[in-house]
């Protein structure tokens, strides 16, 4: 959800999560092009990105230990669960013992419906919105997330606000502290 404008979940992020979670520093894991960067940077917030996909430049962090690692829209492209608990396990990766991992995914209802409107052909267990980009869409509701978080070793966030995000899904998940 890289872009000019921050996306609605990064704002739900620093108006509800940040300050009762102590949040200091955050990395976008999966951040595209990245408005969202600037939006965390705005916010006071020590901010990076990474994204796997060399055209948007944002290669690998050297550091670990961020408070909050986010992973906006990511889960839902992926066609395969077993690249979805890689991705997790590596954003995980990223974040401090005892930090978080926010996880935001398009709802399954939004998706059924664009998938309808659209016409996309299904795939495995989505669609593909086009298949001659290859793009693949998954609605992903909170208590898949929250299953696919702990086969990648982290668990929901006790007590984590929720964040209003229409159409989209979320979980906010713990790393373990050791």
């Amino acid at each position: 959800m890289g872009g000019a404008v921050p996306s609605p979940a990064s704002r739900a992020v620093t108006e509800h999560l940040t300050g009762p979670l102590g949040v200091k520093s955050v990395l976008d894991h999966g951040c595209g092009r990245s408005a969202d960067i600037v939006h965390y940077r705005s916010a006071d917030l020590d901010a990076e990105g990474f994204d796997p996909h060399d055209d948007f430049g944002w290669p690998r962090p050297e550091r670990t230990g961020f408070d909050l690692v986010t992973s906006m829209f990511v889960l839902n492209v992926l066609p395969d669960p077993w690249q979805r608990i890689q991705a997790l396990k590596d954003a995980a990766s990223f974040a401090r013992p005892g930090g978080h991992v926010v996880v935001v995914t398009r709802s399954p209802k939004e998706i059924t419906k664009a998938a309808a409107d659209g016409g996309w052909t299904a795939h495995q267990d989505g669609f593909w919105s086009s298949q001659s980009k290859r793009t693949f869409q998954r609605g992903i509701d909170p208590g898949e997330i929250t299953a696919l978080a702990r086969r990648a070793g982290l668990a929901p966030a006790a007590g984590a606000p929720v964040l209003p995000l229409p159409g989209a899904c979320h979980a906010v998940l713990a790393k373990p502290r050791t």
